[in-house]
């Protein structure tokens, strides 16, 4: 579990700090549009928590979760191989999708935990997030050096399937 919240918090923080860089500079967008798409991206984030988490009885939250990752990986895909709206629009959906990961993983943490360990549990997961945060950008901007600015949406999409991969182990 602590794997899963180091990989999506390094995902959505890659994203978001090299989205208007992959963008502008690697997709040859505007950069206005550029602008748009990064704050898009946040604004995702923030409508998807509101919005998936309203649904979130209805659907289940592992469900939404699972769904999420793998709806991370089409838009991330689309991020990295599409060109102009489409990788805009993979940008904006990956920060909807993956939205209710964080908050639903942390409080299904109760269920998967005894109480005695849970504050410890969620202690080592927020640090692996933090860890996470901080790390895998730094590594995807160390990754541009060798392969360029693909590198990175490239990444994502690499991060995408590791999320599936792990929430489905977990």
């Amino acid at each position: 579990q602590a794997l899963l919240f180091f990989c999506y918090s390094g995902l959505e923080q890659s994203l978001g700090r090299w989205c208007y860089t992959v963008l502008t500079e690697w997709n040859d967008i505007p950069l206005a549009t550029a602008g748009v798409a990064a704050s898009c991206y946040f604004g995702s984030i923030f409508a998807g928590r509101l919005l998936l988490g309203a649904a979130l009885d209805r659907v289940g939250a592992t469900r939404m979760v699972r769904i999420g990752a793998i709806v991370a990986v089409v838009g991330t895909a689309s991020f990295a191989f599409g060109q102009g709206t489409v990788a805009a629009v993979g940008l904006v959906l990956t920060g909807f999708a993956l939205a209710p990961s964080f908050p639903t993983l942390v409080a299904q943490s109760a269920s998967r935990f005894p109480r005695s360990e849970l504050a410890r549990v969620i202690a080592i997961c927020v640090a692996c997030a933090i860890l996470g945060s901080a790390s895998v950008p730094y590594l995807a901007g160390a990754a541009t050096r060798l392969s360029g600015l693909g590198a990175i949406p490239w990444g994502g999409v690499v991060a995408a399937l590791l999320l599936v991969a792990l929430h489905v182990s977990v």
